[in-house]
């Protein structure tokens, strides 16, 4: 029996099917990659801060990600750097954001999205909270 060196048991492991190999190429074959992208582009971080019509770095996600210890609140980073950490790290980007036919926004607090719907809310609209923000007869409740 022959020894096999490193290099060639790279290339053999690097040429093995394996289920996750076997899943992609499934599912390229139902959309494929470059379709895919293309629906994805037009909703990445850039696009969809300039739809906003906000600075990347109103976009940052400070509470419960380490936006103190990495210094993003530094004036220093420039706007790509920011859209770029944040299309890496999705964690830091603040959610929810909504696009729909009457525009885009980041939906804080999540009854801002009401503003965006095609048609009003019919019912009642209770946050997960349990704020009532729509009442019975499809009106909006004021805060007191």
């Amino acid at each position: 029996m022959k020894q096999m060196s490193l290099g060639n048991t790279r290339f053999e492991l690097s040429n093995k099917r394996t289920r996750k190999r076997e899943f992609l190429d499934e599912v390229d074959c139902v959309v494929p990659w470059g379709e895919l992208v293309g629906l994805i582009a037009p909703h990445a971080p850039a696009r969809l801060i300039d739809d906003m019509s906000i600075t990347p770095g109103a976009l940052l996600r400070q509470k419960g990600t380490p936006y103190d210890a990495l210094g993003l609140y530094r004036p220093t980073s420039t706007d790509a750097q920011l859209i770029d950490f944040m299309a890496q790290e999705p964690i830091h980007i603040n959610r929810p954001i909504v696009v729909t036919p009457l525009g885009t926004r980041q939906c804080r607090p999540s009854e801002a999205v009401l503003d965006l719907l095609p048609a009003p809310r019919q019912g009642v609209f209770t946050k997960e909270d349990g704020e009532t923000v729509i009442g019975a007869k499809g009106a909006r409740i004021a805060k007191p």
